[in-house]
């Protein structure tokens, strides 16, 4: 992840003085209550909160194509906001702009007057707030004719299209868990009477994740989710032997990616495409906290799903194993990896195993491989973006098989 630093200078300086010099409002919104439900609409798109505790904010916002936030800072808060897919750029008083892409982040300190703009394809972004304060917004004029307020009106989410993938509604949720359909997890409001569902989904080994109700909210199509939405596969799930089988009628020696605790749907459709244009036979991942095989996982992956099976593993530790048994060796992708990506010998039975966003691989994943394997880098910067990083494994892979 590349990080950017952005501090206050003396425009920003400026302009802080004059607002405040100008205007009774100190920079409070006179709505304070109205972000906390539901989606927040937006003159460029939406944004929603995602998370908070005493300290942090976290709200996801969604900039719609070749549109931009208003020039603002917030003058009690640090910001930082993350990339999470799309392009565009922030831009700042001095003149001065940063490009944002998938993977990105800047910091940007109190104080710091700041705009963002999409590029041709929209921008999703995360924003991280600390202190803990949404009303504390400084705003220039903008495009929108909005100056010192912090909130528009609150309205409900913009209306979701219907992927297919979510089930909501006590009834429907148990027919489908008993139809032995797949399910990647269930979503179960706090305070819902609905042990039944908790009960069958416990039978089918489904995992249950219990929130606010306002999260279902969110996530509803239908707006009568009854405090249970499950969400299912957008593509079937294929059998360990299914992978083997694949590389057995091409006549070819296995490639197999396993990602281990990858959660963003984004990066894990990236992974999946770059496995299915490097020839890998099949994708493993974990049952639990990880992302499944969502309707923005398989957009993400551009077609891809219907190329390459995806194996979700109960217990990857045993499914590691497995592997090994079979004759597949283990290339754990590291920074710290001892031996060099151009070293590995890729040439065998081959399963690449990606470790999450945040943590890398987890400590029994790494124990398990029998090389750990580190790019070669150049720049400052010492990491890459998951799929990225599995990208270039797969791709060295396929040059040694290649014979190149």
């Amino acid at each position: 992840m590349e990080i950017h630093n952005r501090t206050p200078n003396v425009y920003d300086l400026l302009e802080i003085n004059k607002i405040l010099l100008s205007t009774s409002n100190n920079g409070e919104s006179f709505e304070k209550d109205l972000h906390l439900n539901g989606f927040i609409e937006k003159p460029w798109g939406y944004e929603y909160r995602v998370y908070c505790d005493s300290i942090f904010d976290v709200w996801r916002l969604h900039i719609s194509k070749n549109q931009s936030t208003s020039m603002h800072c917030h003058i009690l808060k640090d910001t930082v906001l993350i990339c999470l897919h799309g392009d565009g750029e922030t831009r700042f008083l001095d003149g001065t702009h940063q490009a944002l892409k998938s993977g990105d982040s800047i910091y940007i300190a109190k104080g710091v007057f700041h705009q963002t703009i999409s590029g041709k394809s929209g921008i999703e972004l995360i924003e991280v707030e600390n202190p803990r304060n949404k009303f504390d917004l400084l705003r220039l004029k903008d495009n929108y004719g909005r100056q010192n307020m912090a909130y528009e009106k609150n309205r409900r989410r913009p209306p979701q299209e219907d992927d297919g993938t979510l089930i909501e509604g006590r009834n429907a949720v148990l027919e489908t868990l008993r139809s032995g359909r797949a399910v990647d997890k269930i979503f179960l409001a706090e305070g819902a009477h609905l042990a039944d569902v908790a009960a069958e989904a416990k039978k089918h080994g489904v995992p249950t994740v219990t929130c606010d109700r306002r999260k279902l909210d969110h996530m509803s199509v239908t707006g009568t989710h009854q405090g249970v939405i499950a969400q299912t596969a957008a593509q079937e799930y294929v059998s360990l032997d299914d992978i083997f089988r694949v590389a057995e009628e091409r006549g070819e020696t296995p490639l197999i990616v396993v990602c281990d605790g990858i959660e963003d749907p984004h990066n894990l459709g990236a992974i999946i495409r770059s496995a299915e244009t490097a020839g890998a036979h099949g994708v493993i991942i974990p049952k639990r906290r990880a992302v499944g095989l969502t309707a923005a996982v398989a957009r993400s992956a551009a077609g891809a799903l219907a190329y390459v099976g995806v194996h979700k593993a109960n217990n990857l530790a045993s499914t590691l194993d497995e592997l090994k048994e079979r004759g597949v060796w283990l290339f754990g992708a590291e920074a710290d990896g001892t031996v060099d990506l151009y070293e590995a010998p890729f040439d065998r039975a081959t399963a690449i195993v990606i470790g999450s966003e945040g943590q890398g691989l987890s400590r029994l994943t790494r124990d398990k491989c029998d090389y750990i394997v580190s790019i070669p880098m150049r720049g400052r910067v010492n990491s890459l973006n998951a799929s990225n990083a599995a990208a270039v494994l797969l791709f060295e892979a396929l040059r040694r098989r290649l014979g190149h």
